[in-house]
């Protein structure tokens, strides 16, 4: 048969005693050295957390210097197409005045061959 209910042992609440007794010399030196060991880790944790924000710095900006170059690159290469392209221009630009040059003087013979007859 299983027990009744009522038969049940009472639950005991435990409290802290309000002071506790001094800790053994042994124990409070492994909590003074628990102590050191967590500063000492909250201080790695930041250094860890600003070399990584120094590392992430140098990845974005190593990212920039590339994309600065690879503009760069492009405008020397838009210069050169630029120069080259003027560079036609000039040489048409004096075809184009030379021919004229050539047709004035023609027109100019043909003009004093038709007078002439």
């Amino acid at each position: 048969m299983p027990p009744a209910a009522d038969t049940a042992p009472p639950i005991v609440k435990l409290e802290p005693p309000e002071e506790l007794a001094p800790a053994p010399s042994g124990e409070l030196a492994l909590h003074e050295e628990i102590a050191e060991l967590k500063a000492s880790l909250a201080e790695t944790l930041a250094d860890n957390e600003m070399m990584g924000r120094a590392f992430d710095a140098d990845d974005r900006l190593k990212a920039a210097m590339d994309e600065a170059k690879r503009q760069k690159a492009i405008a020397e290469n838009a210069e050169r197409t630029l120069a080259s392209k003027n560079g036609e221009f000039v040489a048409r630009a004096a075809q184009v005045t030379h021919w004229m040059n050539r047709a004035q003087k023609a027109e100019k013979a043909l003009a004093k061959l038709g007078a002439a007859k």
